[in-house]
């Protein structure tokens, strides 16, 4: 079951690295937009997501986020969507939407997993236990109360 989670949780990632790419890829912005981040969206983007200072993100791990992003979009790009994506106002505002909610989805998979992992890890004997509770308490509801009529 976890595995299945676990799978899914690697596609959402995967999915977060294109719209990365999408909104870094500075395609489609305005020229009277100005950005509360200056010239950096990757910057602010990985900013963001890990709850960063702005000043503590490294330019060389972005270099790389950003090249393993735009080989995820072109990857997905070959699966069927196409890089037209990258023109227009609208679909680039689609995107940066659906980032936050992948976002969201990362944290809710990443709690659904480990809240599972813990009750595939349970101790194995909770169904006997649970079995050996019900005798007990059913001999000791007879001792109180005596046979149910």
């Amino acid at each position: 079951k976890v595995a299945g989670f676990e799978a899914i949780l690697d596609h959402v990632k995967q999915l977060q690295k294109a719209a990365y790419h999408v909104l870094t890829s500075g395609a489609g912005q305005a020229g009277n937009v100005v950005s509360l981040f200056g010239d950096a969206p990757e910057t602010s983007f990985e900013a963001a997501r890990n709850n960063d200072a702005l000043a503590e993100v490294d330019a060389a791990a972005l270099a790389e986020i950003g090249a393993e992003a735009e080989a995820v979009f072109r990857k997905i790009v070959r699966k069927g969507f196409e890089e037209s994506v990258l023109e227009t106002d609208d679909q680039i505002e689609g995107f940066r939407i659906g980032a936050g909610a992948l976002v969201a989805m990362e944290g809710l998979l990443r709690r659904y997993i480990k809240t599972a992992a813990a009750f595939d890890n349970a101790p194995p004997d909770l169904a006997e236990r649970f079995a050996s509770d019900r005798a007990t308490f059913a001999a000791r509801f007879q001792t109180l109360y005596g046979d149910v009529q």
